[in-house]
């Protein structure tokens, strides 16, 4: 009958792993196509959409403000690279300036200027450090695009003291209590018994997250039964 008994809570036990593996596994992909449906749309609206990438990549787009990267870290060692953006503008044609009276009065009409095309680009980067702390660096390059080749006319830094970074603080996401299950093991007098462990949803008692939990198992020829109360704080 023992024997018997603890099969049963043992199968129990797991299917509520199963189920909840299940769950869990399509919680993650609706929660993925949500998330990609998201950035399509953001894309489809001329949005430049952040995309996850290894560290090294990270590393690699912020070399153009390296050094005010390593002067923040060396400042707070604390702090990580975890964004980079780099942006650029179309280039913007700067009109030839007006041929002189007496050249339009000649019968030979004066050489063209060539098109002179400016464009500006530029490289962000934003530590964060674990505690929450962000900061953010960039830098500005004007380049020459039209008469080819390009040519860099400058380049300069972020100032600080004229530049601001704002974020919304990050709204808490509630996730509702869920139940949780589990297989348990015991040893007993006479031997190993094997049996289940459920967990009920947390509560908030005295500024402190507290939950029962129960847990059953059965031998060979006698079983433990025990329950208690997790704090969590």
């Amino acid at each position: 009958m023992n024997r018997a008994l603890a099969v049963l809570v043992l199968a129990l036990a797991v299917y509520a792993g199963t189920v909840t593996w299940f769950l869990q596994r399509e919680r993650t992909r609706a929660t993925s196509a949500v998330v990609a449906g998201e950035r399509a749309a953001m894309a489809s609206a001329g949005a430049v959409v952040q995309k996850p990438a290894p560290a090294a990549d990270v590393r690699d787009a912020a070399k153009p403000v390296r050094a005010q990267v390593d002067r923040v870290v060396a400042a707070c060692p604390a702090a990580r690279t975890t964004e980079v953006v780099t942006w650029q503008v179309d280039p913007v044609v700067i009109p030839a300036p007006p041929a002189p009276v007496e050249a339009a009065s000649r019968a030979t009409l004066p050489p063209v200027a060539p098109v002179t095309e400016i464009q500006v680009r530029g490289t962000e980067a934003r530590l964060e450090t674990a505690e929450g702390a962000v900061s953010a660096v960039g830098e500005v390059e004007v380049w020459r695009t039209r008469p080819e080749p390009e040519e860099l006319l400058g380049r300069r830094p972020w100032r600080a003291d004229l530049s601001r970074l704002l974020r919304v603080e990050p709204v808490a996401v509630h996730r509702p209590a869920r139940w949780m299950a589990g297989p348990a093991i015991a040893w007993t007098r006479s031997g190993v018994a094997y049996g289940a462990a459920i967990v009920t949803p947390p509560v908030r008692v005295f500024g402190a997250d507290a939950a029962a939990w129960v847990t059953g198992a059965a031998g060979h020829r006698d079983g433990i039964a025990m329950v208690g109360v997790l704090v969590g704080w």
